[in-house]
């Protein structure tokens, strides 16, 4: 029977072990995988030949454009700890195909670097210590700074080999960054400053998940020579972060009718306690999130918390036109404001959570930031129909009335501002009084045109902004000759007489210009 799998030869997963040196591939991990056993002639490997794109169908990467010859060869596998080939696979999202032959060739380097050098043991240690801190001021301080630093780490790393350790000179603190590269019990003994606010606090983080701090008087950790020889008998804040998976939430409106209209999908985190859980994602860089936690068990009485935030500070001084966000950030608030419902969906990978209706409550919340994205939007509208540049001002201050007068100007650029004529007009015209004589015979309509001689003048975002003159065109009015010397004429608009208002161009400006001065 044929098998379904490309699988290593054992002389492609001896190279693999062997151009890396038997240590994982993984730059954050460089676990020794091959050592001795308490037999003389036996010898241990937790090291694994793994795929970087799977060796058969619906595998993790897997790759149907490749050769049976290819997914078996060397130049598909990577050399990694247990461990770790268990994390890529279980991730492939994570760990794309680029990212493993980035290690593959990384680590291959590092090897063929070290190839021919001694190991540093803890004498080696030892000695680089005092060479560097005895050494003269003539020599390079940068040098033996640098030098300083990877010795302390190697030092460190020798105290507890489970332990990756990277040290970093900040200013004048030093940093110390422990990756785990095993599983590690360790024991916290603490002293809180008000043990009932800590217990309370405790209780809170282990049900909800999420942050939290307890400010302790004296605290100890058991269970590694590192970690009690850097800690040691410390006071001061014991942070807490929970567990966290990346989440995604999509937003969506669902009208009074049925209808539903999609807004966007935002990413986030998925934190959570023994009690309750709780999505936060934002978008837009970080103007706009939304906070929702649910108990974990859904109860008839259950109830969901969830929290808005709208910055636009991350939008500050930058061009407008380029702020696309600004329309569908419009369209949640003014599709809440218009007793549409907003709803959120959960998601985990490709796994659904839950869907929750998040409408907002607070309406007056919501009708303050929409009146900020009206005024962004009718900027925006602007700067794109007049060809202007207008950055984007987060704290600009405006009335009622700044915004009703942008609102019309940004219609009227649309092509969109028009309004229904209901009293007479009274003109002076220059039309041949026969031909309106005979208009007003024949019973017959007329079309009016005004144009203004020059345009308004508009504040937008703290910017003097000429627009252009604005023409206004009446259809359907009937003229009616008026008694006296000059031709006065009044017109009637008709039934569903309708104004429309648009810009001049620039040709059409000018000639009026003319026309006035001939």
């Amino acid at each position: 029977m044929k098998k379904n799998r490309d699988d290593f030869s054992p002389k492609t997963k001896r190279a693999l072990a062997l151009r890396v040196g038997h240590i994982c591939s993984n730059p954050d991990c460089e676990e020794h995988t091959s050592g001795p056993t308490v037999v003389e002639d036996d010898y241990s490997n937790s090291g694994v030949a793994a795929h970087i794109c799977a060796a058969a169908p619906g595998g993790p990467r897997y790759d149907p454009l490749m050769s049976a010859e290819q997914r078996a060869g060397a130049g598909n596998g990577i050399w990694l700890c247990a461990g770790c080939s268990i994390k890529i696979d279980d991730d492939p999202a994570r760990y794309p195909p680029d990212e493993l032959w980035k290690w593959k060739v990384d680590a291959e380097q590092r090897a063929k670097r070290r190839q021919g050098q001694p190991l540093l043991t803890q004498t080696t240690v030892q000695k680089q210590l005092q060479s560097i801190f005895s050494a003269s001021p003539g020599q390079s301080s940068r040098d033996a700074l640098t030098n300083a630093v990877t010795a302390v780490g190697l030092h460190l790393e020798a105290l507890d080999p489970r332990f990756k350790v990277t040290v970093a000179q900040e200013g004048a603190s030093t940093r110390y960054r422990l990756s785990a590269q095993e599983p590690v019990d360790l024991s916290f003994n603490f002293e809180p400053v008000n043990p009932e606010l800590a217990r309370l606090d405790l209780l809170r983080f282990s049900e909800h998940g999420g942050s939290g701090h307890v400010e302790v008087s004296k605290l100890s950790i058991a269970g590694s020579p590192l970690i009690s020889e850097l800690v040691g008998e410390v006071s001061g804040l014991l942070l807490l972060e929970s567990e966290r998976r990346s989440a995604s939430l999509r937003l969506w409106l669902k009208a009074a009718d049925g209808a539903e209209s999609d807004l966007f999908t935002m990413d986030g985190e998925l934190t959570w306690g023994s009690q309750s859980h709780t999505v936060e994602a934002n978008a837009f860089d970080g103007v706009f999130g939304v906070k929702i936690s649910l108990p974990n068990a859904p109860r008839p009485e259950s109830f969901y918390e969830i929290t808005f935030s709208f910055d636009p500070q991350a939008w500050g001084g930058r061009n407008i036109k380029r702020l696309s966000a600004i329309e569908q950030l419009w369209t949640l608030f003014g599709g809440v404001l218009e007793d549409s419902r907003l709803w959120a969906e959960a998601f985990v990978g490709e796994t659904t959570i839950w869907s929750v209706d998040i409408t907002p409550s607070d309406l007056i919340y919501v009708g303050g930031q929409q009146a900020i994205l009206d005024y962004a939007r009718y900027a925006r509208v602007l700067a794109d129909r007049l060809n202007l540049s207008l950055t984007f001002e987060p704290n600009q201050a405006f009335s009622m009335d700044d915004l009703m007068l942008l609102a019309q100007v940004s219609e009227i650029a649309r092509g969109e501002y028009c309004g229904t004529i209901t009293s007479d007009i009274q003109a002076v015209v220059e039309w041949d009084p026969k031909a309106l004589e005979n208009k007003a015979l024949e019973g017959a309509d007329v079309a009016l045109r005004f144009e203004e001689r020059d345009g308004k003048r508009v504040q937008i975002y703290g910017q003097d902004v000429a627009v252009p003159p604005v023409c206004v065109e009446v259809d359907v009015v009937f003229p009616k000759i008026m008694a006296g010397g000059s031709q006065r004429v009044s017109l009637r608009p008709m039934p569903g007489a309708i104004a429309r208002y648009r810009f001049l161009d620039g040709k059409a400006a000018r000639r009026m210009s003319e026309a006035e001065g001939a």
